[in-house]
């Protein structure tokens, strides 16, 4: 097998937080992915945000001056409680017709071109019908063949080769993705809203989608090649409201699911308890006035077992999102030292 060679840090693009961030978390990473870009439905070409320009320069240009590899990332998943629409739907309008496809291949490789970035992924991380993977391997064997300038080409999926769905069909992403992609960004999280880890690694019991030991044994069976297989870490957790302070552990009643909460928002993190042997995350339990919340999340000791596992026998990790660590860039630093 190839040496881990992929360290990877996902930038999520804001106008009220403008690239870099405060010090410097470039060094950390071999390649930076700035997300997310969107699809135009109608015409199937790329959405270049006027208000974000600037901020798409400094980011490549930054990253360059450190001799490190720019990638933009197109779709992603529609932000919790989001009004705005599904990025998946856009991407599945443009990827079933031919013309729009085409459009998109070409507006991609000019923006990249445009601004200078190394590569390019596409984020579709749900397609829902069997059409709709038919049309994504459609979509990257046309990418790849208009290659002409050997960009990057990366793919964001599920966090399993098979996709569940209503309709009973067996939605798999195709074995021929490894002709056609250079890296593939496992999500290995976002599992259950419970009070349990949302990256929980090899559970005792686990369901069909909450384990990540078991999502990265089946895509290691999916005949891609484990080189190109980028293990996801998130630098955010859950916070619940627990229904009796008493009971603090993995799995304890709760009263209410409180939403995603930042590492750089939890109180003193890396006092948490690490759950070493099974869910490889950390946990703990605050009193914030009248009520116990409890908190599931990545601290320092579980991203670096983590790492240590991609290194070992993966292409190596990304951390979504830079901008979820904090100041120091503690996590982001600890996951480079454990990659060595």
């Amino acid at each position: 097998m190839a040496t881990a060679k992929f360290q990877i840090g996902y930038w999520v693009a804001s106008t009220e937080k403008p690239f870099p961030p405060q010090n410097d978390p470039i060094p950390f990473f071999t390649h930076l992915y700035y997300a997310f870009l969107q699809v135009q439905a109608e015409t199937g070409e790329l959405i270049i945000p006027v208000e974000l320009e600037q901020d798409m320069n400094t980011f490549v240009q930054c990253v360059h001056d450190k001799q490190k590899k720019a990638i933009v990332s197109i779709g992603g998943t529609k932000p919790n409680n989001s009004k705005s629409d599904d990025p998946s739907i856009a991407i599945s309008t443009m990827a079933k017709s031919a013309a729009k496809r085409s459009k998109f291949i070409e507006s991609t490789f000019a923006f990249a071109k445009n601004y200078g970035f190394d590569g390019l992924e596409l984020a579709w991380v749900y397609p829902k019908t069997k059409n709709d993977m038919r049309n994504l391997t459609n979509l990257f064997s046309e990418w790849k063949a208009s290659n002409t300038e050997k960009k990057l080409l990366s793919a964001a999926v599920y966090c399993q080769p098979n996709i569940p769905n209503d309709s009973n069909q067996e939605i798999k992403y195709p074995a021929e993705l490894d002709k056609h992609i250079d890296i593939l960004n496992i999500i290995l999280y976002n599992y259950c809203p419970v009070t349990c880890q949302h990256s929980q690694f090899n559970p005792s019991n686990p369901g069909p989608v909450n384990s990540s030991k078991l999502a990265i044994d089946l895509w290691s069976e999916a005949r891609i090649s484990k080189y190109k297989l980028v293990m996801g870490i998130p630098l955010y957790g859950g916070k619940w409201i627990l229904a009796d302070e008493k009971d603090t552990s993995i799995g304890a009643p709760v009263e209410g699911y409180l939403g995603r909460v930042a590492y750089r928002d939890i109180p003193d993190p890396e006092a948490g308890k690490f759950d070493d042997k099974v869910t490889k995350c950390m946990y703990k339990a605050e009193n914030e006035g009248d009520r116990a919340v409890w908190y599931g999340y990545e601290a320092t000791p579980s991203v670096m077992e983590k790492v240590e596992y991609a290194k070992k026998n993966l292409g190596g990790y990304f951390l979504y999102s830079i901008g979820y660590d904090d100041d120091d860039f503690t996590l982001c630093s600890a996951a480079a030292e454990q990659m060595g």
